[in-house]
């Protein structure tokens, strides 16, 4: 009994230091350079590294237009990104969600979820199955979101889901920084 509470608790510590590790690097991504392209297209491919995901894009509010803009991907194919819409309206699709209620929108099988099942969208029509959407802050303001895809129905552990959020965290201020 003590041996499995001790391997336990071993386990834990290395979840967390590997958690500790990832921000750490992604820390030192977003603090290298003011390069916004490329600081978020670093972060993107970590992530994308970190979690085994297929794809991953970040979308910035226009607070002009009321538009989601999308301004970096990772992982698409060309005729994949060519099908991405570069501009959503808020509210026009289910990634907005994360914008709405500054929560993590996690759908772990794009094909079953009952909010997206009966519709048409972009995973689907390239063969993902998991759709996480991670909105990115800085302080209290809301600037855009980070969307990850997986080509396997995925669920995402509460250290992870505390972790993207971290990382979501990370992101806003570099963009700030970047301003």
């Amino acid at each position: 009994m003590a041996e499995k509470r001790q391997e336990k608790l071993v386990n834990q510590l290395q979840s967390a230091l590997a958690e500790v590790q990832t921000l750490s690097e992604i820390w030192q991504t977003v603090n290298r350079s003011l390069d916004l392209d490329q600081i978020l297209n670093d972060v993107l491919d970590r992530v994308i590294e970190l979690f085994k995901l297929h794809s991953g894009s970040i979308r910035l509010l226009d607070p002009q237009t009321q538009e989601m803009v999308l301004i970096a991907q990772r992982g698409l194919a060309a005729e994949d990104f060519n099908k991405l819409p570069k501009r959503r309206k808020l509210g026009e699709s289910l990634t907005s969600f994360s914008f709405s209620t500054n929560k993590v929108l996690v759908i772990e099988d794009v094909l079953t979820d009952p909010r997206i099942a009966s519709r048409k969208g972009f995973a689907k029509e390239i063969g993902i199955r998991g759709v996480a959407v991670i909105p990115l802050f800085v302080k209290d303001k809301l600037l855009g979101n980070m969307a990850i895809r997986s080509v396997e129905p995925r669920a995402y552990s509460a250290e992870e889901l505390r972790l993207l959020v971290s990382i979501g965290h990370l992101i806003g201020s570099a963009i700030e920084n970047a301003r």
